[in-house]
């Protein structure tokens, strides 16, 4: 069964030297990941209410979660993605290729009982939520909704200066001036710092390639003091799905789901609720005799 989801992605060349040396993503690597838990039950749904998959930052845990978790309604599930390479995690290194990631992710979720009805990913995670979706889909699995936000569409080729092979001192003051981290992060750095070089390469690397498969709008958070991404790099994920894509300001920094996971979970709750209502309503509808 999982076979059929380990595809390999656009090859990246990157021909000068440096001392975090460039990897291609394959079809074997992502195999040998088969047996890593990628995901993590935080909390089951109650009767009727859906699940989130949430998609953590680069260089993130599934602690990442933690402030989101207790904001978000109780009846909702929730699970977390465990990328390899974490501290606290197994034995495999952190993987390289944004494509690689996600087809092993959607071969775990497809194994099991279900997945997950929405998909929230945040910076890095947003990227890996898409490419999950996508190869759901073309698998002729459900497509989940996609909420994202502190990344830029995936139609766009990464503008600023590369990160995940410069010297520590430029990543240290590029990640403060970029996305905000504190100094306490940044002291930090060391224990994540695989890790996070790895995430950087994979979204840096990335390049879309295919069609256009998904056909459900995509949610996407427009944080208000997030200086990572535009206004334009948020507008163009309306060409990566046919049912296009809206904004919703939030206010929030990069990482939203540490410092305003109370405004997060609202206008996620808030997103499911308008759904879940407009559903209703075209049931009740479509009841009614003589009423189209």
């Amino acid at each position: 069964m999982e076979r059929d989801f380990y595809r390999s992605g656009p090859a990246c060349d990157h021909d000068r030297e440096r001392p975090w040396p460039a990897h291609s993503g394959n079809l074997e690597e992502a195999r040998q990941y088969v047996k890593h838990p990628w995901v993590v039950t935080a909390r089951e749904p109650q009767a009727g209410a859906p699940t989130i998959l949430c998609f953590p930052h680069a260089g993130g845990t599934v602690l990442s979660v933690a402030q989101l978790l207790r904001h978000l309604p109780m009846h909702l599930g929730v699970r977390v993605l465990n990328l390899p390479g974490r501290e606290g995690s197994d034995a495999h290194p952190p993987l390289r290729r944004a494509t690689t990631a996600a087809a092993a992710i959607a071969a775990k979720l497809a194994a099991g009982d279900s997945v997950p009805e929405v998909f929230l990913g945040n910076s890095y995670g947003a990227l890996l939520a898409y490419e999950t979706a996508r190869v759901l889909v073309r698998s002729g699995r459900a497509e989940p909704r996609l909420m994202v936000s502190g990344f830029r569409s995936p139609l766009l080729a990464a503008a600023e200066a590369s990160l995940f092979a410069a010297p520590r001192a430029f990543l240290r003051s590029e990640l403060a001036a970029r996305f905000g981290v504190g100094g306490e992060e940044l002291a930090a750095l060391e224990h994540y710092e695989v890790a996070l070089r790895a995430d950087l390469e994979a979204c840096e690397t990335y390049r879309h390639a295919g069609d256009i498969c998904l056909k459900r709008r995509i949610e996407v958070l427009a944080l208000t003091d997030d200086p990572a991404v535009t206004a334009s790099d948020l507008m163009a994920w309306k060409g990566v799905s046919a049912g296009g894509a809206m904004l919703h300001e939030v206010r929030g920094q990069h990482f939203c789901w540490a410092h305003q996971a109370g405004e997060v979970a609202t206008e996620v709750q808030r997103l499911l609720d308008t759904t879940a209502s407009c559903e209703a309503a075209k049931q009740e509808k479509s009841a009614r005799p003589g009423i189209r």
